[in-house]
């Protein structure tokens, strides 16, 4: 059986249109608007006062509290004193607020940190709250690290 260059060459037009109908497809199904723990500022519905909490400690000496680390969430700031806690009040939050911690002046404390788990970049970047659940939310211990500790892995964007 003999089959035409005509008939071939419409057979690889079909495939050809078929293979890129599926390429333009594809990332259309991948953008389906999975979560991420990137930073992000997206809008909240009010749920009245929330209230955040948490405690800055040393990583590098068995998490010793930090006093007078900087401690700012959204537009507020809060100085640790010699527990290392601290503690916000958002009223009527609209929106995702960003977590920053900043050491203790002069003492050479790094900018990343380990938060949840993980590190990040508390000090320029900081890392986004949820409060979307409202209430109240302990942070739980947040560490930094001194000047004689080697620094941490590279932060890289989620």
């Amino acid at each position: 059986m003999m089959i035409s260059k005509q008939a071939t060459a419409s057979r690889v037009l079909a495939v050809a249109a078929a293979f890129c109908a599926a390429a333009m497809v594809v990332p259309v199904v991948g953008c389906g608007g999975g979560s991420s723990s990137g930073p992000s500022n997206s809008n909240v519905t009010p749920v009245g006062n929330v209230t955040v909490n948490g405690r800055i400690v040393d990583g590098g000496s068995s998490n010793a509290a930090v006093a007078g680390a900087q401690v700012f969430l959204g537009n507020q700031q809060f100085t640790t004193g010699a527990d290392g806690r601290f503690s916000f009040v958002l009223q009527n939050p609209t929106s995702n607020p960003l977590l920053r911690v900043l050491g203790p002046t002069g003492q050479g404390f790094q900018d990343t940190g380990t938060f949840n788990g993980r590190n990040i970049s508390l000090g320029a970047t900081g890392v986004t709250i949820d409060v979307a659940g409202g209430g109240t939310i302990d942070l739980g211990d947040i560490q930094i690290y001194g000047p004689n500790y080697p620094p941490l892995p590279p932060v890289f964007p989620e």
